[in-house]
């Protein structure tokens, strides 16, 4: 063989190292594209929002179980639905006002600026690929929060417990009991 043969080997490695990249790209992103839902999420979407329309939706993956992450807009309530394929609510989510928080959230959070607070219900856990029902659903809240020019999530129970508390995409405190 060659040794021009041999001098494009890096080269040729190289393209075919981007040609795989740009492939596991592009599966990635298909997976973020809006879907077709089930009959049974239109439905159970439809019993919980009648006069809702589905804005968005994306089916993802949640520890090895097909889920449905769907938008909904009713009026002026605008809400993200978890659902199962057989049309299963877990989590339900939905933006609140900051005065529509439990007294003891809007206490814990005094001396922050609250840019975004939301309430979700957690009706199903999903652990194992196996969806397990909450005897009692819970409930959380989250508030976007800036304080001292940092940009922070929290969750809190409604005593005002925090839950977990993320600064950027790292995560700092997790007071989950899992």
């Amino acid at each position: 063989m060659s040794t021009k043969f041999f001098a494009q080997m890096p080269m040729m490695t190289l393209l075919t190292a981007a040609v795989l990249c740009l492939n596991v790209y592009a599966v990635e992103e298909s997976k973020d594209q809006d879907v077709t839902l089930p009959d049974a999420v239109t439905a159970a979407i439809k019993a919980l929002y009648p006069q809702g329309e589905i804005e968005e939706a994306k089916q993802e993956d949640e520890d090895g179980l097909t889920v449905y992450e769907v938008e909904v807009e009713q009026g002026e309530i605008e809400v993200e639905l978890t659902v199962t394929p057989d049309g299963q609510i877990i989590e339900e989510e939905q933006e609140i006002e900051v005065k529509d928080l439990p007294a003891a959230v809007q206490q814990a959070l005094t001396g922050a600026t609250v840019k975004e607070a939301s309430k979700e219900i957690t009706y199903y856990t999903v652990k194992d690929k196996q969806l397990e029902k909450l005897a009692t659903p819970e409930i959380a809240y989250t508030a976007e929060i800036e304080k001292d020019g940092k940009t922070t999530e929290m969750e809190f129970n409604a005593d005002g417990t925090v839950q977990k508390q993320e600064a950027g995409d790292e995560e700092e405190k997790d007071n989950d009991k899992d």
